[in-house]
């Protein structure tokens, strides 16, 4: 594994920490959740209206936990006790980094801001995701996802012209926070087997988010201008666009460039009548006609089923695309190929073969499927305490009658 023999403290919850850690636990960080004994049930139970709602049903495989947690140990430690401060002390001692994606209150409250871990561990990594970075008006907002993700001008430039703006349907500045994050743990890794000095670096989830924006920034810079809502529409391009396939539902995306493209994609159509009208006949003109131009496509993908679409185009070098939904991604057959899907061994709550989406790399001579669930609510607490730290029976039973570790995840 790329890096057996390096030892993770993931202080991250929800989605942008976890991400970036699970990448680095793929590749074989040895990564140990420290969970708080009661904060920790926000993310580890499945509070969707159909099971439950206001009374959520703990599962140790609720999907969204065990994907972004698998690879990784938990231990419980309450860390706003002297004794879980302790505790935590001695693990920074025999580890090379930490990841926390608190707001910057958290760890200055416990008492471990970089100054006093570098004390405990001269050598140690940290990268902290506040939301908004450690300086300027913002640095004490919340942050979620949806909101980073209007803040950092992704919104408004989502959505059709004569409507307002629209949040996309995942988290997505999220999973760019984990993989800077990632990138920045495996620069100070490779820096300190330099120099052997540690490194404390700050990972702004807006800032991350921002990055995307980079086109329609430069746009304003240079010419004055506001980016405008175009739906699927581009503003190089045409046509552009998601069209309707036979079927509930159905979709295919495509994607037209210069003029060699629109004459393959005109022969794929079987030349029709309209592909030749004056108000399609290159670029600029389908571009001032992209609604015309849209119907006259739909009434030929209509009739298709989407993959039959997008093979076709495909075929005569025109991007296309099936639209897939997560039934279509578990079965695509390129994805099965090329064994994107990771599959636990053990059944997950009696749903064997549970697919999880796999790594974002190919990585000659490593391994290419999921070694370890997501742990259980203070699984590793034996290994981390007793086995890591040295702890005896004894001492580790102190800790769980002053609650400063648990091993079973509490009732709401």
């Amino acid at each position: 594994m790329l890096l057996q023999g390096v030892r993770i403290l993931d202080l991250t919850y929800y989605i942008a920490g976890p991400v970036g850690t699970q990448v680095l636990a793929d590749l074989g960080a040895e990564t140990i959740k420290v969970e708080g004994p009661f904060a920790s049930t926000r993310t580890r139970v499945d509070e969707t209206p159909e099971n439950g709602g206001s009374r959520p049903r703990v599962v140790v495989a609720y999907t969204g936990f065990n994907f972004l947690n698998r690879n990784k140990r938990s231990v419980v430690l309450n860390l706003a006790s002297d004794e879980g401060k302790e505790v935590f002390r001695d693990l920074v001692r025999i580890s090379d980094l930490i990841v926390e994606n608190y707001s910057l209150r958290v760890m200055r409250n416990f008492g471990f801001e970089y100054p006093a871990l570098r004390e405990i561990n001269p050598g140690i990594i940290v990268i902290s995701m506040p939301g908004y970075g450690r300086e300027g008006p913002y640095r004490e907002y919340a942050s979620w996802g949806e909101t980073i993700e209007s803040t950092a001008g992704l919104t408004q430039m989502t959505g059709y012209e004569d409507g307002p703006p629209l949040r996309s349907a995942i988290y997505m500045p999220d999973p760019f926070s984990g993989m800077y994050a990632a990138m920045a743990a495996m620069v100070c890794l490779n820096q300190r087997s330099k120099t052997g000095q540690g490194q404390h670096v700050t990972v702004s989830h807006l800032e991350s988010a921002s990055q995307l924006s980079g086109e329609v920034v430069l746009d304003y810079a240079m010419n004055g201008r506001n980016g405008r809502r175009m739906g699927s529409h581009n503003k190089y391009r045409a046509p552009h666009g998601v069209y309707p396939c036979a079927g509930d539902d159905e979709w295919v995306a495509i994607d037209v460039g210069g003029e060699e493209e629109w004459d393959a994609f005109r022969a794929a159509l079987g030349d029709p009548d309209w592909a030749r009208e004056p108000r399609f006949a290159d670029v600029l003109a389908r571009h001032a006609n992209q609604d015309a131009l849209d119907q006259h496509i739909a009434d030929w993908t209509r009739r298709r089923e989407k993959s039959e679409v997008a093979a076709t185009l495909q075929g005569v070098g025109v991007a296309a695309g099936a639209v897939q939904n997560a039934g279509d991604l578990v079965e695509d057959p390129h994805l099965n190929e090329r064994g994107y899907f990771w599959r636990y061994a053990e059944n997950l709550d009696g749903h064997p073969k549970v697919a999880f989406p796999g790594g974002r790399a190919t990585y000659e001579g490593a391994p290419t499927n999921v070694l370890r669930r997501s742990a259980a609510f203070g699984e590793d607490n034996a290994y981390v305490l007793g086995g890591l730290l040295g702890y005896s029976d004894g001492q580790i039973d102190r800790l769980r009658e002053l609650e400063v570790t648990l091993d079973i995840l509490p009732k709401f």
